[in-house]
């Protein structure tokens, strides 16, 4: 396969080294910016010498949609175009010389926040699930359907410069994943809804101007939105202009805040002041902080007890692929951090004509990815019919279990709750139990019900058991992973407000921290525990 690359920045270099490096596409052409036009982008990078590398050729010029541009498309006739890292728009004319398979990328979770200067305005506007995403382009302003898209959580602390390098890690394994899928013609377009599409505007760099009539957290978070590789944000100071790059909390006394003059803000210190040069001007403005001093309350929770520390082995069963992720993505990620081999059972599969080939072949890869991203050592997808467990024969589906449970040795069982209005989950919850019966010689010492989204919330209260989690797992620091696995599952994927959506599921795991807390947790039933 023959591929065209348009654009001049770091995420076009990395795009540049995923297409020379697969196996199933060569790079016939780059159209790059010139060298004297490399002040349009602050994060500009000459790819001329690399591209030439590749064996492709070359085509600088400063208009996309121009001639130069559009005759060098139609002498290569490439089979697929990738505009990543271009900031022009790509009008029908250049879509028709690529023959309307272009592929464009944006970090933002799509349909939100279309349009320019995304990665800062995802700060500045107080995001805190984002993500990268690729696209089929279409006559819209990144309006096309969706190829791939992992989500990213966005720390309380990010800076646009962090959050930059983590779109550039993202973009990379969305290459990964995705030139093989084209290759194959096996690449999905998942439409946007249009309801939920946001627009960004174009930011310069006087916007970084800061305005120190405006409340501490505001000013600070504006530090963090503008900074490297973007112009910085600044202020003056006599007759200099000052940026800065990073800016720290400044308490008052007691937690009593301190405010100079009319200002939130007071400087402190300035080291090593940057001019209008841009050069690097340290930490230089200490800034009142409007939170007060408070206190943590101490909890309990299952690593600080010691209940996950030790265990070697653990199993997780799923009725379908994805429920693993909603319901404990981040504790699989956290016992992989602990060196835990964890295996993923998949009890389903889809069949026809409820599931398309197609769809199962898609789901196939999702699955790869979102595992792969949580560090799940081995999974088992076994061929139940998905939506039909009530059909199968109950000693076959315990039989089956109970295989995985002899020849895995999980010492922890994570299984779905019984009270879950999916049938298929209320089966398989019957059918793990049976599977570990303390009865047999080999048998899990703790059995634990997790909670679904879209699934255990659906329960009828008083008809049908209610969820009413007693153990907790702080995944605070793993809630990231939990999101972008869960991104990975593009198929399954929904817009916020549903509760198939990061959003949905990040309010979840905060909600379940707060409980005991914690910045973010998973909840769950304690069905069995032998000490």
């Amino acid at each position: 396969m023959r591929a065209m690359l348009v654009g001049a920045v770091e995420s076009t270099r990395v795009a540049l080294s995923a297409i020379a490096a697969s196996p199933d596409w060569s790079l016939a052409g780059v159209i790059t910016l010139p060298e004297d036009l490399s002040g349009r982008h602050s994060d500009f990078v000459d790819l001329g010498p690399e591209a030439v590398g590749a064996g492709a050729r070359v085509i600088r010029c400063a208009n996309g949609n121009g001639d130069e541009a559009l005759d060098a498309i139609g002498e290569i006739a490439p089979d697929c175009t990738f505009v990543i890292g271009w900031s022009q728009i790509c009008r029908p004319a250049f879509l028709d010389a690529a023959g309307r398979k272009v592929v464009g990328y944006h970090p933002a979770p799509l349909p939100q926040l279309r349009g320019r200067g995304v990665i800062p305005w995802t700060i500045l506007l107080g995001y805190n699930i984002t993500a990268s995403t690729l696209f089929w382009m279409d006559e819209g302003v990144d309006s096309g359907p969706i190829l791939n898209q992992h989500f990213l959580h966005v720390g309380a602390t990010e800076t646009v410069g962090s959050l930059y390098a983590r779109h550039i890690e993202a973009l990379s394994a969305m290459l990964a994943e995705s030139l093989p899928l084209i290759a194959s013609a096996r690449a999905p377009r998942i439409a946007q809804d249009a309801q939920y599409a946001s627009w960004a505007a174009r930011r310069t760099p006087e916007d970084g101007r800061i305005d120190w009539s405006r409340p501490a957290p505001e000013i600070e978070r504006l530090i963090r939105a503008v900074g490297r590789p973007y112009p910085g944000a600044f202020t003056t100071y006599g007759a200099s202009r000052l940026t800065i790059w990073s800016a720290r909390p400044w308490p008052g006394r007691n937690g009593i805040l301190r405010r100079r003059a009319k200002s939130s803000l007071g400087i402190r210190r300035v080291s090593r002041c940057a001019a209008a040069t841009g050069e690097d001007s340290g930490s230089a403005i200490g800034i009142v902080s409007t939170a007060c001093q408070g206190f943590t309350p101490g909890s309990v929770d299952m690593g600080e007890r010691g209940m996950l520390e030790g265990i070697s082995r653990a199993m997780v069963i799923a009725p379908h692929p994805d429920d693993e992720v909603l319901g404990c993505g981040g504790t699989i990620a956290r016992l992989a951090t602990m060196g835990c081999r964890v295996t993923v059972v998949l009890a389903t599969r889809g069949r026809p004509p409820r599931f398309t080939e197609s769809a199962v072949n898609m789901l196939e890869g999702e699955i790869a990815a979102a595992h792969a991203r949580l560090g799940v050592a081995r999974r088992h997808w076994l061929d139940f019919p998905a939506a039909e467990l009530d059909r199968v024969p109950h000693a076959e589906l315990n039989g089956a279990l109970r295989d995985l449970v002899l020849s895995e040795e999980p010492e922890v069982l994570f299984v779905p709750f019984v009270g879950d209005i999916h049938l298929d989950h209320q089966i398989l919850f019957q059918s793990a139990l049976v599977a570990a019966r303390p009865s047999f010689e080999t048998f899990p010492r703790m059995v634990m019900a997790y909670e679904t989204l879209s699934e255990t919330n659906w329960n009828a209260p008083y008809l049908t058991p209610g969820f009413q989690p007693n153990i907790f797992v702080d995944i605070a620091d793993h809630l990231s992973a939990k999101l972008e696995a869960f991104g990975c599952y593009a198929s399954q994927l929904r817009p916020f407000p549903h509760e198939r959506s990061t959003e949905a599921l990040a309010a979840l795991a905060m909600l379940r921290g707060a409980t005991v807390c914690k910045a973010a947790a998973e909840a769950f039933v304690l069905v069995r525990a032998l000490g």
